[in-house]
């Protein structure tokens, strides 16, 4: 990710405004779509013909394993002192 560097180096409650402004705009996108909206096919490279419904719970499962992921860093840390 190009913007990686330039992410890592924010502020936590910079980081965590953004998150929060951006949730907004996604639920609000989301919830106001037709049901003919959220049923148009985009193509996923390895999963093939999903709809903005399905895009939208393949998006929140993604984000669930960074959650996940940043509970075990978190944990490992702990664990070690870190």
């Amino acid at each position: 990710d190009p913007d990686f560097e330039s992410w890592k180096n924010r502020d936590i409650a910079d980081l965590i405004k953004t998150l929060h402004v951006d949730r907004k705009v996604i639920f609000n996108l989301i919830t106001n779509l037709s049901d003919k909206e959220l049923n148009r096919i985009g193509l996923h490279k390895k999963y093939g013909k999903l709809s903005v419904t399905d895009w939208t719970e393949f998006f929140l499962l993604h984000e669930a394993h960074h959650i996940f992921t940043i509970f075990q860093l978190v944990n490992d840390a702990d664990t070690y002192n870190l």
